[in-house]
């Protein structure tokens, strides 16, 4: 037979995928017609995928007379092509496995622990093949980590959705001040933003959400919201406010009423705060991604 002319462009031009597999299934099944009968396709597309693939190569893989053999070429490509396949099966069951959560991984920041381990907890016992690593940081960092991929789903309190990123919100707690017991404060019901000028204001970090709150309602109110001391954590302000160091605001499901202390709400919280999860919109694509997201809806 003659050898068909090489095309122009890059010598691979006629190689897919599916005239790969019709060339292994051809060889391994001794003809067109089993091989057609093996891929549930028929002979004349079988026909095709190998002219296409002989042309696309500028070789001939078979002679058809006066019974079907492999050339040399042919000898090598199927050789090459069988490897080529059982990596593409390789990966297309990885992927398969990845699809059914059957294996991935997710990486979840949070600001809030006392909402991020119950939804871990939910999350690992609805997909136990899946390995999750935590970071923990403020709202701001989290931001910053999911915007360099570095965390895929950030649980986080916000004062609001966030143009450039998916949120979902999944709880709405209130701004409120911890106070000592004793304070002068204590009793009261709620608390109007003026009632607080002439007391120490311990506040979380800057890019902390519940700092954020406070202050906005401070400002609204027009009282100044000058910290005395800035603490790195929920936790941090609590107990500041324990040791007689001020009164801090805090969410109203962070810390609740206890030994020497009350917590009461501050001014009024504006609607859109709450504590959301948070990722990129091009994540939501990834399996596991989803799926946390499935699970919060």
């Amino acid at each position: 037979m003659t050898t068909p002319p090489p095309t122009k462009g890059r010598p691979s031009a006629g190689i897919t995928l599916v005239s790969l597999r019709a060339f292994v299934a051809v060889v391994e099944k001794g003809g067109f017609g089993p091989a057609s009968e093996h891929l549930g396709v028929s002979q004349p597309a079988i026909s095709t995928q190998i002219a296409s693939l002989e042309q696309g190569l500028g070789l001939i893989l078979l002679n058809r007379r006066p019974k079907l053999e492999l050339t040399e070429p042919g000898r090598e490509l199927f050789n090459r092509a069988r490897v080529v396949l059982s990596r593409v099966e390789e990966i297309d069951h990885a992927m398969n496995e990845l699809r059914r959560l059957e294996r991935g991984q997710l990486c979840l920041g949070y600001s809030t622990p006392h909402h991020a381990m119950p939804l871990l907890a939910r999350y690992r016992g609805t997909f136990p093949s899946v390995s999750v690593t935590m970071r923990m940081g403020n709202t701001t960092e989290l931001l910053s980590l999911i915007s360099e991929c570095r965390v895929d789903v950030g649980i986080m309190g916000l004062s609001g959705p966030l143009e450039d990123f998916h949120c979902l919100r999944f709880a709405q707690p209130v701004i409120c001040l911890c106070v000592p017991s004793g304070h002068p404060l204590a009793k009261e019901t709620r608390i109007v933003p003026q009632a607080i000028a002439d007391y120490p204001i311990v506040l979380r970090e800057p890019g902390s959400v519940t700092r954020q709150v406070f202050e906005t309602i401070c400002a609204g109110a027009g009282v100044s919201a000058t910290p005395s001391l800035v603490a790195a954590s929920n936790g941090a302000v609590v107990e500041a406010v324990r040791a007689g160091l001020g009164v801090g605001p805090v969410f109203s499901d962070t810390v609740s009423n206890s030994a020497g202390l009350s917590v009461i709400p501050f001014g009024t919280t504006p609607t859109d705060v709450g504590v959301y999860a948070v990722s990129l919109r091009e994540t939501l694509g990834l399996p596991t991604v989803r799926a946390f997201f499935d699970l919060l809806s």
